[in-house]
């Protein structure tokens, strides 16, 4: 075996150091996206297809290295917004799969080439084939590396912070 992350248990989930981490650690794992990192203007982008993604001021400098490159865009279920109405700051996505279980209902979504899981209130009105938009929360993205699989942070520091 390997250690790849000592903490506590909250930070590991909060901040895995890798995609590994993120998808071995929480029912279900962190959910990874394909982004594409585009500098335009002095603004760094990430692509989720045609959607764009702001990365907060902090991760601006790290990314701009992946400028024209995919990087992984890691994000747990519970973290999105799920809305059933098209707001200007959502993803616009189809419902694939509706999975009550009991205090939640965890929404199977096509993303791109991927699929994600997104949890949401037992009551929101999601079915198959149901359009609805997720708001992605910058704070809780974690940006890493595409071909290693490794966290993309200004500092050894943010990555656990």
């Amino acid at each position: 075996g390997k250690i790849l992350q000592i903490d506590n248990p909250t930070r590991v989930y909060d901040t895995p150091t890798n995609q590994f981490v993120g998808s071995f650690i929480g029912n279900p794992p962190m959910n990874f996206m394909r982004g594409r990192v585009r500098r335009e203007n002095g603004r760094v982008n990430v692509m989720i297809g045609d959607f764009p993604l702001n990365p907060p001021t902090e991760m601006h400098a790290p990314l701009t290295a992946y400028d024209g490159k995919d990087v992984l865009v890691g994000i747990r279920a519970e973290n999105m917004a799920t809305l059933s109405a098209p707001t200007a700051d959502a993803l616009p996505v189809n419902v694939d799969v509706v999975e009550p279980i009991g205090s939640q209902n965890l929404l199977t979504i096509r993303v791109g080439d991927g699929m994600i899981k997104v949890s949401t209130h037992p009551d929101f009105p999601a079915g198959t084939d149901t359009p609805v938009w997720l708001r992605f929360p910058m704070q809780k993205i974690r940006w890493m590396d595409w071909d290693s699989g490794r966290a993309i942070a200004p500092s050894l520091d943010a990555i656990v912070a």
